[in-house]
C-alpha cells in the first residue's frame, strides 16, 4: 500500500500482517469465497482463519463505485475491533464452509494446474461454472451474475462512511429506511463493510421476494431489525 507510515492508514496498516495472494492454487476457495471478477478484494482474518470482514465489491456502473480510501480506513479500524473481540474470546465463531481447493476442480486442474499455469481469481469462478454446467447444476442467475446491485432495491450508500445510507428510493423507501441509517446486519448476519453486505446479498436466492436487514438509526443509536425490503 502506498500510504505514508505517519498517516492514519499507515498507522493502521502497521498493525496488520499483510499478505498479497498472487496465485490461488493453494487457497481454500470454499472459505475465501467472493465474486472473483472484482478489481480488488481484501479479507481481514484471525490467525486461525476466522473471517472478520471483507473489503471490496462492485456494481454495474463501475468496479470501484464503493471503494475509496476513507471507507478502507474504516474497514481497517473495524477489523482491529473484531480482532480485539477474537483475542478476548468474545467473537462468535462462524461455521467454516466445506473446503474447496483449486485442484479439486477437474477442468481447472487439467487445463491450468497440470500445465504449471498461474491460477488467477477469475479462473476459479469460470471453471466452477463449467463444472456446475457439466453436472447440470448451473443456475445462471445465481452462479454467473454475482454482485447484485443494491440500487435495484433502492439503497444508495454514503461510500466514505461504509454502510451509512445516503438516500433511499423505491423498495427501500417503502420498507421505511431513511437517509442516515447505518446497516448493521443483513439476512441475520452481521455486516461491517460494503464487501460484507454485498457478499450476503449475493447469497440470497435470486427468486427471493424479500430481504431483511437491521439498521442503527440516528440520533437514538438504537438498532431496529424490522426492515423487510420487497425486491
Amino acid at each position: 500500500m502506498l500510504s505514508r507510515k505517519d498517516s492514519e492508514r499507515g498507522r493502521l496498516l502497521q498493525q496488520f500482517v499483510r499478505a498479497r495472494i498472487v496465485n490461488m492454487i493453494g487457497i481454500d476457495v470454499g472459505l475465501y469465497d467472493f465474486d472473483r471478477h472484482n478489481a480488488i478484494y481484501f479479507f481481514i482474518v484471525s490467525p486461525d482463519e476466522q473471517i472478520y470482514l471483507r473489503y471490496g465489491g462492485r456494481d454495474a456502473a463501475s468496479p470501484d463505485t464503493y471503494l475509496d480510501l476513507d471507507s478502507f480506513a474504516l474497514a481497517l479500524r473495524r477489523g482491529l475491533a473484531q480482532h480485539a473481540r477474537w483475542s478476548e474470546g468474545t467473537l462468535p465463531r462462524a461455521p467454516r464452509p466445506a473446503e474447496l481447493r483449486p485442484k479439486q476442480i477437474e477442468a481447472l486442474r487439467e487445463k491450468e494446474i497440470a500445465r504449471n499455469r498461474c491460477v488467477e481469481c477469475h479462473m476459479i469462478g469460470d471453471y466452477l461454472a463449467v463444472a456446475q454446467e457439466q453436472a447440470g447444476k448451473l443456475d445462471k442467475r445465481q452462479n454467473m451474475f454475482r454482485s447484485p446491485d443494491l440500487k435495484r432495491i433502492g439503497l444508495h450508500l454514503d461510500v466514505p462512511r461504509g454502510l451509512a445510507v445516503a438516500r433511499v428510493e423505491g423498495p427501500a423507501q417503502a420498507a421505511g429506511l431513511r437517509a442516515g441509517d447505518e446497516i448493521v446486519s443483513f439476512a441475520g448476519h452481521e455486516v461491517l463493510t460494503f464487501g460484507d453486505l454485498l457478499f450476503r446479498y449475493d447469497q440470497t436466492e435470486r427468486q427471493a421476494k424479500h430481504v431483511s436487514l437491521a439498521v442503527e438509526r440516528t440520533p437514538s443509536g438504537q438498532i431496529d431489525n424490522h426492515f423487510t425490503i420487497t425486491q
